[in-house]
């Protein structure tokens, strides 16, 4: 019968060992693997680098004369040798939500450093709530946890998200609101105003180096050196670009011949 599931050789930190073996002990009860047969398996799967440990720790003996029990607490204190409380304690009090860092984000964290610092059971939620009551960036998180006269770990993990969820919404509606419509409007008008206040106070002379008459191909007024707008336009009356339809040249010729021809009738 083959193999349900797979798990790769071990070359990861010595941190990550014990994850390793819980993986590796998973995968054993989903093929009902019989504890005779575990360290071979282990041997097997997890490969040269952790099998040349096992010699050597186990020298002169065999790996495989040592039970699965026996060998995987060599391994354990091998690759994860037991450490100070006090100094993974100190760590764990330090632990404040960095700035990029979400509130879920610095929760595993915190589960993650208070794993080696040996609270035990009802301690454990309340260094965790304690902690993360402190470490939290967000004033107004912090005042609401404070605000609470019961609070466990869960209900500020808790609390703590769905104020986080209620700020994000609160400025993507901000940023949709159509006060930022009246906003730009503002600038645009200001832009305005202050580009005909200067032109107000400027002598005559460099006003009229800067604006042109009514400009004979779209009937506007705008600066010199901007490109008419007419330029992309199709008249009417004669198809070509360039000009609007009651700025036509060609419509100008017409009305002049039925000026001319009225005068010779008469």
């Amino acid at each position: 019968m083959a193999m349900i599931g797979s798990i790769e050789a071990f070359k990861g930190q010595a941190e990550e060992f014990e994850s390793y073996l819980e993986r590796m002990e998973h995968l054993f009860d989903v093929n009902e693997v019989p504890d005779a047969k575990k360290v071979s398996m282990l041997i097997t799967l997890a490969g040269s680098s952790v099998y040349n440990t096992m010699k050597n720790l186990v020298a002169p003996r065999k790996p495989a004369e040592l039970t699965y029990v026996q060998m995987t607490d060599l391994l354990r204190k091998h690759y994860a040798p037991p450490v100070s409380e006090i100094s993974e304690r100190f760590v764990f009090n330090r632990c404040n939500q960095r700035l990029d860092q979400s509130i879920a984000e610095y929760i595993v964290e915190l589960r993650k450093v208070a794993s080696t610092c040996n609270f035990g059971g009802q301690f454990l939620d309340e260094a965790l709530r304690d902690r993360f009551v402190c470490g939290v960036n967000s004033e107004n998180i912090q005042k609401k946890l404070l605000s609470e006269a019961v609070l466990t770990f869960p209900r500020a993990c808790s609390l703590a998200q769905g104020c986080e969820l209620a700020d994000k919404q609160v400025k993507m509606l901000a940023n949709a609101s159509p006060i930022n419509f009246v906003q730009k409007h503002k600038q645009h008008v200001t832009k305005n105003q202050s580009y005909r206040q200067r032109i107000k106070h400027q002598p005559d002379a460099v006003v009229k180096a800067e604006v042109d008459t009514t400009c004979s191909k779209c009937g506007r007024i705008h600066l010199k050196e901007k490109k008419c707008p007419a330029a992309r336009w199709r008249c009417y009356a004669c198809s070509k670009f360039g000009h609007v339809t009651r700025l036509c040249p060609s419509k100008a010729d017409v009305v002049m011949m039925d000026t001319m021809k009225s005068i010779v009738i008469y």
